[in-house]
């Protein structure tokens, strides 16, 4: 695998941060610090990961067992992707604050911004982790399943006991990254989760 991506890469790199910052300026300053600054580390961490599961795998069969299911390792191109989230949010917290640290930060999100970010947290720290956490995320926080309903759609691969603690964790994450989001409990078991509208059209 090259270790720069292609210009074809670059390309939707940048039509991703353009996404999620519509201001020329932001978009361009995330794209470069995603391809200068964070793809890098981020490869040197899967590499790092890869090389622990290989390991796993290598142990005797009942240890082995326990790390059998996980996502496929991240191309380049959605390294590029998930480096592109992460120097997004840094920019996108400064945007949410009174006072802004980085100068040059200047674009105002809108309601959809807000959305669009909501999802891509989700995504963006559920990606390269197994892929319970995915299916939590987008099952739980982004429709209404409860962690039950995820569990049974692969009980041999979903464990109910790791869903209510990755469920746990997913609560957190929101919490921490929109602190404004009113969190509730919710029927008919108390269950603490964000609360939701019905989609606009165009939000659908």
């Amino acid at each position: 695998m090259a270790l720069f991506p292609a210009d074809t890469d670059l390309n939707k790199a940048f039509r991703l941060a353009y996404c999620l910052h519509p201001h020329l300026p932001t978009a361009l300053r995330i794209t470069q610090e995603a391809l200068f600054d964070r793809f890098a580390a981020l490869s040197t961490i899967q590499r790092k990961r890869q090389r622990q599961r290989t390991i796993r795998h290598q142990a005797p069969p009942h240890e082995a067992s326990l790390a059998a299911f996980y996502q496929l390792p991240l191309t380049r191109r959605e390294l590029l992707q998930a480096s592109v989230y992460a120097v997004s949010e840094k920019w996108e917290c400064d945007q949410e604050q009174q006072s802004r640290t980085i100068p040059e930060n200047r674009y105002q999100p809108t309601r959809h911004d807000l959305l669009v970010r909501y999802v891509k947290l989700l995504i963006a720290r559920t990606m390269d982790r197994p892929v319970l956490y995915t299916a939590l995320g987008l099952g739980c926080y982004l429709y209404q399943y409860s962690p039950s309903h995820i569990v049974e759609l692969a009980p041999d691969a979903f464990h109910a006991a790791n869903a209510r603690r990755i469920n746990g964790y997913l609560l957190e994450w929101i919490a921490a990254r929109f602190p404004t989001l009113p969190i509730e409990p919710q029927p008919p078991y108390g269950e603490r989760k964000v609360r939701t509208a019905a989609p606009i059209s165009q939000e659908r």
